[in-house]
């Protein structure tokens, strides 16, 4: 069986109960399910995934199969959570992707999902945890210089109403609020002072 994102998070979020990561887990290691296969199977993200599954179907190999035992619930049950969320950083990517996100959130995000995981990558020679917070920090810096661009291409303009969005909307929102004043004196230069502001 294949399941597709919409069918995979249908199926994560009706299974609440504690045991759907590992099960699901189990279910693709004994080959039960498949989920989609990567749009580019050479991405980290995609060899990150595969890689996981691999390990976790050779562990399987070596205790013959044998998936209702305490070997199995020790050696594999320990790694589904990463499994699972390796396929779900994958087909996030890949669905972003489709969407047309601009490729420089898509590496930001790629970046940080390395990061969940960078000893696997560093052990494989794919990246290095100091080469993959460098690529995330250049694409937080080239993000925050076109971040206007990247809110305007949203087309939440409409729907946002606070005032401190832009400076002209701050400025009007800051000239229509009371001012108040009174004739107490303080001298700031005073260390002793206690000032305190009251609304």
């Amino acid at each position: 069986m294949v399941l597709s994102i919409r069918e995979l998070s249908t199926l994560l979020y009706y299974r609440r109960e504690p045991d759907y990561v590992p099960g699901l887990a189990s279910e693709l290691t004994l080959s039960r399910y498949k989920v989609a296969s990567p749009g580019n199977p050479e991405s980290p993200l995609a060899q990150h995934e595969n890689g996981l599954l691999s390990d976790m179907m050779r562990i399987l190999a070596e205790l013959k199969g044998k998936h209702r035992s305490d070997a199995f619930n020790k050696r594999l049950l320990g790694r589904s959570v990463a499994l699972v969320e390796a396929i779900g950083h994958r087909m996030a990517y890949e669905a972003a992707q489709r969407a047309g996100v601009d490729p420089h959130i898509l590496k930001l995000y790629e970046a940080d999902a390395m990061l969940r995981d960078m000893s696997w990558y560093s052990e494989r020679g794919l990246s290095t945890k100091e080469k993959t917070l460098n690529v995330e920090e250049e694409m937080l810096t080239l993000l925050y210089e076109n971040l206007d661009q990247l809110l305007e291409h949203t087309g939440v303009k409409p729907y946002i109403f606070a005032p401190i969005v832009t400076d002209d909307s701050w400025k009007r929102f800051v000239a229509i609020l009371p001012t108040l004043q009174g004739n107490a004196y303080v001298n700031i230069q005073d260390p002793v002072a206690n000032i305190r502001a009251r609304l």
